[in-house]
């Protein structure tokens, strides 16, 4: 096996492996919503992801709770770098999952970061030597 497949072996596993997370925290929320709803009669295609909420963004990023502007910003940049679609061939099934974790990487990122003011976005991005 060359490194090249490796390499992509491990992507995959990671791709697939967030694909799961994301999806049973949507799966969860999603529960939680038709319970809280009258059944509804012919079951539709899954929407696109939607974060709700601060609590919802946290859960998909993996941050905890009074997360700092910093640590959120890793968790983004660090799922956003293993979950590319260009890795995957267009039309996959790992491509559309990484298409889909983007979007919902990008959306709950914009929700945390919004809680942060332009100052403290700004002091929290210096570096100090």
């Amino acid at each position: 096996m060359s490194e090249f497949q490796r390499a992509v072996g491990i992507i995959k596993g990671y791709v697939n492996q967030q694909w799961e997370r994301i999806n049973s925290v949507e799966t969860m929320d999603a529960r939680e919503e038709l319970d809280s709803i009258a059944p509804r009669s012919a079951p539709q295609e899954p929407p696109l992801v939607i974060v709700r909420d601060a609590a919802h963004a946290r859960r998909i990023l993996d941050v905890p709770m009074g997360a700092d502007l910093k640590s959120i910003t890793k968790a983004y940049e660090e799922l956003s770098a293993k979950s590319k679609p260009e890795q995957f061939p267009v039309g996959s099934q790992e491509h559309s999952r990484a298409v889909r974790i983007q979007r919902s990487i990008h959306t709950a990122y914009t929700i945390l970061s919004e809680t942060f003011t332009t100052t403290e976005k700004r002091f929290q991005s210096l570096e100090i030597d």
